[in-house]
């Protein structure tokens, strides 16, 4: 068996890329555009020279030629799809960058699978292009994306729901709610918060005219749950991947004070965060049917966290 994970430079792409490496026998090829030396790039290059079942190869999903000229060689058994613009302030600024990666990256590798139906693909998606529901939104309910990255993804969801229906082709699609763990960038807010107080770095938070809530998931039971769905899931079925951890925005930052002893570096607000979504919930029924449940608690994700980073920090710059 042989799985294609593209951006495996990223976040939870490269933690899942150390999944399927620890947890299978799989060959795995990992596709990301960026060879810059970002600590995935790092990470990569090293999995590659350790690990024989490991391939590291470089590729921009929009240079059509060049993907599929791999997709041909390697013919993949499965691709798990993770490329993706997905900073949500980015978006607003550059949105056609969203719209060129997210959906013509996608329909590049739809366009390969269509002529190569033995293929499936999980691709992943986001909770955001439900926008702002007051409930916890099922699997077939209204996209109604509020900002142009979620728009971008909305978009690549029905590019792929055409494809299933008109060409056969079998892609999955899951929508996770907000992941945290090892390997994450400093741009984001847990590993934000917790590279701070190992830096010992005083810090702002944005001011919020609402509350910001967010539902929290530990990347392994992500990782566990894409595997699953691969495994069990529907051919073409589309799977929320959710958690039982909601937390708003300054309570998540308080939560990292506490554990790390750090309250005294947050010295109030400033400033308004630029138009973001206020809350995403999802209703994760439909994949813990599959006998899926979350193995970590937000606890116990967090602490693991925090001593990765702990022993990483060298890697990482302040922001």
């Amino acid at each position: 068996m042989k799985t294609l994970i593209t951006g495996v430079n990223g976040f939870i792409a490269t933690n899942m890329a150390h999944y399927y490496v620890g947890n299978t026998k799989h060959e795995i090829v990992g596709l990301s555009k960026n060879t810059h030396a970002s600590y995935g790039h790092r990470d990569m290059i090293a999995l590659a020279n350790n690990n024989p079942r490991f391939k590291y190869l470089q590729c921009d999903l929009l240079d059509s030629n060049k993907l599929w000229s791999i997709l041909d060689r390697e013919a993949p058994d499965q691709i798990i799809h993770m490329a993706a613009e997905a900073d949500v302030s980015r978006s607003f600024e550059y949105p056609y960058d969203y719209l060129k990666t997210n959906l013509e990256g996608t329909l590049n590798i739809l366009e390969w699978i269509r002529r190569n139906t033995d293929t499936r693909m999980v691709h992943f998606s986001t909770d955001e292009v439900f926008g702002e529901p007051d409930h916890r939104s099922l699997e077939e309910e209204v996209l109604c994306p509020k900002n142009p990255y979620s728009a971008s993804k909305a978009a690549t969801e029905q590019y792929v729901n055409a494809y299933n229906a008109c060409f056969g082709t079998q892609v999955q699609m899951v929508r996770p709610v907000n992941n945290y763990g090892p390997y994450q960038g400093t741009n984001r807010l847990i590993s934000k918060t917790i590279i701070r107080c190992l830096e010992d770095e005083p810090f702002h938070l944005f001011a919020e005219t609402k509350k910001h809530t967010r539902w929290w998931i530990y990347v392994e039971d992500t990782c566990r749950a894409v595997d699953m769905i691969i495994r069990k899931g529907e051919k073409t079925g589309i799977y929320n991947v959710t958690s039982d951890t909601e937390m708003g925005v300054e309570d998540t930052v308080m939560y990292i004070l506490d554990k790390l002893e750090k309250k005294s570096l947050f010295q109030g607000y400033n400033d308004f965060r630029p138009r973001d979504d206020e809350n995403y919930a999802l209703d994760g029924t439909k994949l813990k049917k599959l006998g899926w449940k979350e193995k970590y608690t937000f606890e116990d994700g967090i602490r693991q966290t925090i001593e990765w980073y702990r022993k990483n920090i060298n890697d990482f710059q302040k922001r």
